[in-house]
């Protein structure tokens, strides 16, 4: 009996380590798993060529960004300064013109006398 029992591990232990054996023949690569694996190999790589242009573009694009960011600064504080000058300038001329138009009073008078 224990000779039997023994027997029947040993039979049920060989087919469950032959079940977890791999195969002797590993699996062979159809063709078109072949190309598939070549097309998607150069799409990736083509993806990685674009992406890398696409990065430097970027990079391109902020510096410009900067640059123009700067020159609008620069500019909005030159025309705040000719805004200013040209208000000193009104002023000037609001004061030249009243100056004449009482030059002007002033002169009228004597021309009639």
């Amino acid at each position: 009996m224990f000779l039997r029992l023994l027997l029947l591990v040993l039979a049920v232990c060989a087919v469950n380590a032959y079940g977890q054996t791999p195969s002797a023949t590993p699996h062979q690569e159809t063709v078109d798993e072949y190309f598939r694996r070549v097309e998607v190999a150069g799409s990736i790589s083509t993806m990685k060529g674009d992406i890398l242009a696409l990065r430097k573009d970027v990079e391109a694009q902020k510096i410009l960004i900067a640059t123009l960011q700067e020159q609008i600064k620069s500019l909005q504080t030159a025309l705040t300064s000719q805004q200013q000058m040209a208000h000193g300038v009104a002023e000037v001329l609001a004061g030249l013109q009243e100056e004449i138009s009482s030059m002007k009073s002033d002169a009228e008078p004597q021309e009639g006398k």
